[in-house]
C-alpha cells in the first residue's frame, strides 16, 4: 500500500501548479501602478528625500544642487500618475506638495526613470526618443538632467537598486 504524500510533498505539488512569480507580478503590475498614487504624500516625500540625500550625498556636499535654490523641478512618473516637486533646501533636495508651480518638468514612464537610476541607459537617448520629456525652462531642465543623470548615484543601498531592477523587469516595455 502506497504511503500518503507528506505535507511537504503536497505543498510542492500545489506550488508546481502555480504560474511563475514573474508572470504573477507582470499581471499585477497594472494594479500596483494604479495603487501607487494612493501612497500618502508624507511617506513618498520621506522615501524620496532619503533616496536623494543618500544617492547624491557627494554632489550635495560639492554644491551641485545649488542651482535649484529658489527654483522648482517637477518629476512626473506618467504611468504611475505621480509627480513630485523638488527644490534645494538648506540641507539638500526637498519635496513639496503639488501646490507649487514648477519651473521645469521632466516626465516619463517608471521604466525609463528606473533605467536611468540604475545607469543602464543614456538619458540623451531617452530624450531624443521622446521617452523622457522636458517642459518649461529647458536650460534648467538640462542642468537637472546633467546633474541627476550624469552623477554616479553612490549612496543607494544595494537592496534598493535590486528593487528598482525588478520593477524595470516587470514593467511593460512600451
Amino acid at each position: 500500500m502506497p504511503m500518503p504524500p507528506s505535507a511537504a510533498d503536497r505543498a510542492r505539488q500545489l506550488l508546481s501548479q502555480l504560474p511563475p512569480p514573474s508572470r504573477v507580478i507582470a499581471r499585477l503590475h497594472p494594479i500596483l501602478k494604479s495603487q501607487a498614487r494612493l501612497i500618502p504624500f508624507a511617506l513618498q516625500r520621506r522615501v524620496m528625500e532619503k533616496i536623494m540625500q543618500e544617492g547624491f550625498r557627494d554632489a550635495i556636499a560639492e554644491g551641485a544642487f545649488d542651482f535649484l535654490q529658489g527654483r522648482w523641478l517637477c518629476l512626473e512618473i506618467t504611468d504611475l500618475r505621480l509627480h513630485w516637486n523638488i527644490t534645494r533646501g538648506m540641507h539638500g533636495p526637498v519635496m513639496m506638495a503639488s501646490a507649487v508651480k514648477a519651473d521645469v518638468c521632466i516626465r516619463g514612464r517608471l521604466r525609463d526613470f528606473v533605467a536611468l537610476a540604475n545607469q543602464e541607459v543614456d538619458p540623451d537617448t531617452l530624450f531624443f526618443r521622446r521617452r523622457l520629456q522636458i517642459s518649461g525652462d529647458t536650460d534648467l531642465g538640462l542642468q537637472v538632467k546633467n546633474l541627476m543623470f550624469g552623477t554616479e548615484i553612490t549612496g543607494l543601498p544595494r537592496t534598493l537598486s535590486r528593487v528598482l531592477q525588478q520593477l524595470m523587469e516587470f514593467s511593460p516595455g512600451k
